[in-house]
C-alpha cells in the first residue's frame, strides 16, 4: 500500500455490507493487521466478555 500524503487532508470511510476500509491521503489504512479491510462482522456473546470485530468474530 502507498503511504499517505501528509499534505492531503482528504479522508473517505466505507461502511460496506461486507467489508469496511478507510482512506486518508490517496491512501487506503491498514485497519486489521496489514490488510486494508476490515469484514462487517461482529459478535456480542451471551455470556459477557469483550465485543468481537472483523476476522475474529468471523473465526468466533
Amino acid at each position: 500500500m502507498p503511504a499517505p500524503n501528509p499534505d492531503s487532508l482528504a479522508c473517505g470511510l466505507d461502511f460496506g455490507t461486507s467489508n469496511s476500509t478507510l482512506g486518508l491521503g490517496g491512501a487506503l489504512i491498514a485497519l486489521e493487521g496489514a490488510s486494508p479491510t476490515l469484514p462487517s462482522a461482529e459478535v456480542l456473546e451471551a455470556g459477557g466478555g469483550p465485543p468481537l470485530f472483523g476476522r475474529a468474530a468471523i473465526a468466533a
